[in-house]
C-alpha cells in the first residue's frame, strides 16, 4: 500500500510528474511511454502513482489541458491587425493557434494513431469534457472577435467543427511530404477563414 503524503508533498509529486512525463512523452511517445518509465523519472512507487492520475492517458489528458490552457490565453490576447481583412485577421489567428500546437515539442509527435489509442483508453465522458471546454472557449472567442470588429457569419457548432478539421488534418501530417503538409494547411486556413466570415 502506497504511503500517506502530506498535502504539500502531493502537489510537488503531482508537478514532479508532469514535468517527467511530459519529457517521457516527447521522448518516446504516448503509446511507448510506460508506467513505470513515469514512476522511476519522479522515484515513486507504481502504487502511488494512482494516487494522482488512474491511468498514463490521463496524466496526458492533464498535460494536454495544461498545453491547452497556455495556448488559449494566448489566442485571446493575440491582436488583431487593422490594416488586415477579416478574413486575413482570422486567418493569422488559427494559423498562430497550430503553430502554437505544433511547436510544442510533446504534441508535435502526437498523430492520429495517438489519437485514437487516446480515444479507446480514456473513459467516454474525459473527450466530451474537453470537448465542452473547446466549445465554450470558441464561444467566448466569437464574441471577443465581434466586439474587436472581426465579424464571424457562422455558428459556434459551425466553427468548431471547422477547426477540428484542421486539427485532423494536422494530426495526418506524416501522411505528406511535409511542403505538401504546409501548402494544403495554408490553402484550408484560407478556405475556413473566408467561409467564418462569410465570404
Amino acid at each position: 500500500m502506497p504511503k500517506a503524503f502530506s498535502a504539500e508533498e502531493k502537489e510537488r509529486i503531482r508537478s514532479l510528474l508532469l514535468e517527467k512525463a511530459s519529457e517521457l512523452f516527447t521522448r518516446y511517445g504516448l503509446r511507448k511511454t510506460n508506467i513505470e518509465d513515469l514512476t522511476d523519472a519522479a522515484g515513486i512507487s507504481k502504487g502511488a502513482f494512482y494516487l494522482f492520475f488512474p491511468s498514463k492517458e490521463a496524466l496526458f489528458l492533464a498535460l494536454l489541458r495544461q498545453v491547452e490552457s497556455a495556448q488559449r490565453k494566448q489566442i485571446s490576447e493575440f491582436a488583431l491587425d487593422p490594416q488586415l481583412s477579416p478574413a486575413e485577421n482570422l486567418k493569422a489567428v488559427l494559423r498562430f493557434a497550430f503553430r502554437y500546437w505544433e511547436g510544442n515539442n510533446m504534441l508535435s509527435r502526437f498523430s492520429k494513431e495517438d489519437y485514437a489509442y487516446l480515444l479507446r483508453k480514456l473513459p467516454a465522458g474525459a473527450m466530451a469534457e474537453n470537448l465542452h471546454a473547446d466549445e465554450s472557449f470558441i464561444a467566448g472567442m466569437i464574441d471577443e472577435w465581434k466586439r474587436a470588429g472581426l465579424p464571424l457569419a457562422r455558428d459556434v457548432e459551425t466553427t468548431m467543427g471547422l477547426m477540428y478539421a484542421l486539427f485532423f488534418l494536422s494530426l495526418h501530417r506524416a501522411d505528406l511530404r511535409a511542403d505538401l503538409h504546409e501548402r494544403t494547411m495554408e490553402t484550408m486556413l484560407d478556405i475556413v477563414a473566408e467561409y467564418l466570415v462569410g465570404k
